[in-house]
Formats: C-alpha cells, sequence, structure tokens
C-alpha cells in the first residue's frame, strides 16, 4: 500500500469513526437531558440528596457535552482535509524524530501507530503530527519524510532519508 493510500485509508477510518462518537454522545446526552426528571426522582427515592444527583448529573452531562465538542472539532479538521485528500494533494515534510509514543494496531501486526510524533526540521522549527506508518518503525534521532493532511495533522512516514 502507497503512502499516499494508506493516508486515505486511515483518513477515512479517523473521519468516520469521530462521526459516529458524536452520534453517540449526542444520543446519549439528549436522553440524559429527556429523562433528568425521572432520573432524578429515581436517586431520591434510593436516598440520594437533590443536590448530589443534580451535581452528578451536571458532571456527566457536561463531559458528554465535552466530548460532543471535542469530536467535533476533529471533524471540523477532517471537513478542511476533505478536498486536498479528494486532489491527492497532502503536503510533504521531511525532518528528524524527536518524540513519539507507538503501539502496534491489534488488527493488523505490520502496522505501527505514533501519537504525538513531533519532528524537528534543520533550522530548529518542529511540527507535530499523528502519525500511522506501514511496515515501517520510526526511530527516534532519525531523519524521515512524511506525508500529511495539513489540518487534522494524520501522517505517514514514507521513507528513511538518512540517519544521525
Amino acid at each position: 500500500m502507497a503512502a499516499a493510500d494508506h493516508l486515505i485509508y486511515r483518513y477515512d477510518n479517523f473521519a468516520k469513526s469521530d462521526f459516529v462518537m458524536i452520534i453517540i454522545l449526542a444520543l446519549v446526552l439528549v436522553a440524559l437531558v429527556i429523562l433528568s426528571r425521572e432520573i432524578l426522582r429515581h436517586f431520591q427515592k434510593m436516598g440520594a440528596t437533590k443536590i448530589g444527583t443534580q451535581i452528578g448529573l451536571f458532571v456527566v452531562m457536561g463531559a458528554l457535552a465535552a466530548g460532543v465538542a471535542y469530536f467535533s472539532y476533529q471533524e471540523v479538521l477532517y471537513a478542511r482535509d476533505k478536498s486536498a485528500v479528494e486532489n491527492r494533494q497532502f503536503e510533504t515534510v521531511t525532518g528528524k524524530v524527536i518524540r513519539h509514543t507507538g503501539r502496534v494496531d491489534a488488527n493488523s501486526p505490520s502496522l505501527y501507530t505514533y501519537s504525538g510524533v513531533i519532528i524537528e526540521f534543520e533550522n530548529g522549527d518542529s511540527l507535530w503530527l499523528k502519525q500511522s506508518s506501514y511496515q515501517l518503525r520510526t526511530k527516534l534521532n532519525e531523519t524521515y519524510e512524511f506525508v500529511y493532511l495539513k489540518h487534522s495533522r494524520l501522517a505517514v512516514a514514507t521513507e528513511i532519508n538518512e540517519s544521525d
């Protein structure tokens, strides 16, 4: 699978899964709002205080609203990258990996996913990327070429250029 094809594959997966999360969290939030009176009554019958139940319900609703806001923001970033994906116009950058955390994909042992990849350029600038490597493990302090989407920062390492 070519780097560009893999980047498109990951883009589609992330965009779809984030959209599903928005729907699920929003439905649960709406259900809690609609059923909040019954929930309050139920917990009061069980002996909970009204203010404690209200605070608990408020905290849960706030967490759900924060989740909806986060995933909505991610969807906006994916929407901004949509034209680049459709036209296959990706950003390409070369830099040294200075930090990342990685894991092997459970469904595909040859797929390595790194989060928080920070690459540094010769001029001292750095760039944070969400990187997926297909059959390529990035190593710290080595220079790679990355194909990435500008707004969502999804990236795929394509090759090693040099070793320090």
